[in-house]
């Protein structure tokens, strides 16, 4: 008689070899999509609902409890979901990508165990860095920045 250790091993390597099986692959794919057209639109919000908790679960961690903008510069005060977004720290986005791909990026994160060298920004804050070689555009003038951020707050 098997252990449950066994017992567990066997079904993982029956699991392991079932899964790389082409036959039973094209037989899993095809059920799924079936249930996936007869539904749509549940499958759709499934997925976009587990992408925004598996988001909000890595901002949280780099961020902790609440998500904001990590500008260096102090000046951007971003704190929406929506708009905020994972940064590499050594501007070596197109490098990583190309190494893991760009799909499902914040589960990668989970699964490496939140490694270094990642940040929470703003895409405004991500894209100016990309346009301006690394540098956050309220870093390159941040005195003109502030007394802009005040005068919009007073009007």
């Amino acid at each position: 008689m098997q252990t449950k250790e066994q017992k567990n091993a066997y079904c993982r390597e029956y699991n392991r070899k079932k899964r790389i099986d082409p036959a039973f692959r094209a037989k899993r794919n095809k059920a799924s999509l079936c249930c996936y057209y007869k539904n749509p639109d549940k499958y759709r919000a499934l997925s976009s609902a587990g992408h925004k908790r598996r988001k909000l679960e890595v901002l949280t961690h780099y961020c902790g409890e609440t998500p904001y903008c990590q500008c260096p510069s102090g000046l951007c005060d971003v704190v929406d979901l929506e708009f905020l977004t994972i940064d590499h720290i050594n501007n070596n986005g197109a490098e990583h990508r190309k190494l893991v791909g760009g799909m499902n990026f914040y589960r990668w994160l989970q699964k490496n165990n939140y490694p270094e060298g990642f940040r929470v920004l703003c895409y405004n804050c991500n894209c100016g860095r990309f346009r301006n070689k690394g540098i956050c555009p309220h870093e390159k003038h941040p005195k003109a920045q502030a007394e802009i951020t005040e005068t919009l707050k007073v009007l």
